[in-house]
């Protein structure tokens, strides 16, 4: 398609690519809505030879109903790539067996219930090695399939298990009693760097473009083996750290180990002494601490998770706005009360002539 034209329908976001195309990665300017990224869990089938299933039906023709059944349980040697449909309005059952269908896992449900149990999820995270017990042994028992998007319009999806607990307990009230699947995650719905923002349902949605194009850009080691290397140029990161704040997809994605960033310190207690004073002749700027203190946690704030701490910090520190430096730290003793500290800061003008 011509990306000249202002056209706004091509670019908009279809019902089909929920789970297929990440809905944040997409380029700016004339290409926008028109390049596309597939979600982190999508599959493009490779397509099978479709004789094993002309002659299962040839066999057996209208006599087996349950024959996604059938496929699931693997009772049928065909790959898990077929897809079935079942189109009510014309009367017909396709099988597609072609190559370059978009697919994605989900959880099978079958009365409201998922078939996977605790015990396979405990199975997964007991074994010793990857080989054990993994991903095909999930697809073989029939506890996810691939689901393309044909098969998606004649399936009902639950986003998470509490909606397949609520249609359980309360029919009346529940949105649907004919769940047939459950999504992984709600997450999978975007794509390889979309998953590694923190918190993107919290930012505008042109934010989380933004962030698409300028994360690729972020490389903290190109190669692990660099120091072997004899590049002509190349360019690493002094401290890669990973950061404070993480997605699960980073995970997967290896991001915790090899991180592309380092943390950035608006303020920072490297200043202190010992006392708890920065010293004399210390330059400090916006938000760091010149006076380090914490008070006890009281009771009544002792509630949640603050109950596991004991104390709280209560340091002084600079504007944000402003750069001083340390002249004097003045000690007042009193005998009623504890010592006073008093801190001098100096701060230089300069005139531009």
């Amino acid at each position: 398609m011509i990306r000249v034209g202002e056209l706004a329908k091509p670019r908009q976001l279809h019902n089909s690519h929920w789970g297929m195309m990440c809905p944040a990665e997409t380029p700016e300017g004339q290409a926008c809505g028109l390049v596309k990224n597939l979600a982190l869990m999508v599959y493009i089938t490779v397509g099978s030879t479709a004789n094993l299933i002309l002659e299962f039906l040839d066999e057996w023709a209208l006599r087996i109903l349950s024959l996604r059944w059938k496929f699931r349980s693997l009772q049928v040697d065909v790959n898990t790539e077929v897809g079935i449909v079942r189109d009510i309005h014309l009367k017909e059952l396709r099988l597609y067996t072609d190559y370059g269908r978009c697919s994605r896992p989900l959880f099978i449900v079958d009365k409201q219930r998922l078939h996977i149990k605790k015990s396979d999820i405990l199975a997964l995270q007991q074994r010793e090695s990857p080989e054990e017990y993994g991903w095909n042994d999930l697809i073989r028992k029939g506890f996810i399939e691939y689901v393309d998007t044909e098969e998606e319009e004649t399936t009902m999806i639950s986003m998470t298990v509490n909606d397949l607990i609520r249609s359980r307990r309360n029919p009346d009230d529940a949105y649907s009693e004919t769940y047939t699947h459950c999504e992984i995650h709600p997450s999978l719905i975007l794509g390889v760097c979309a998953s590694i923002i923190p918190f993107p349902d919290h930012n505008q949605s042109p934010h989380n473009t933004y962030q698409f194009a300028m994360g690729k850009q972020a490389m903290g080691i190109y190669v692990t083996n660099y120091q072997l290397r004899m590049d002509t140029l190349a360019y690493v990161l002094y401290y890669p750290q990973k950061p404070l704040v993480t997605t699960r997809a980073m995970e997967h994605l290896h991001f915790r180990q090899l991180p592309a960033g380092i943390g950035m310190r608006h303020g920072s207690y490297e200043k202190l002494d010992d006392d708890g004073f920065a010293p004399p002749g210390t330059r400090v700027s916006g938000d760091d601490g010149i006076i380090g203190k914490t008070t006890r946690v009281t009771q009544e704030e002792a509630q949640g998770k603050s109950a596991r701490f004991t104390s709280k910090d209560h340091s002084t520190s600079l504007r944000h706005s402003e750069t001083r430096i340390v002249d004097q730290v003045t000690s007042l003793f009193f005998i009623s009360t504890s010592n006073i500290y008093i801190l001098s800061l100096l701060s230089y003008l300069i005139r531009f002539c």
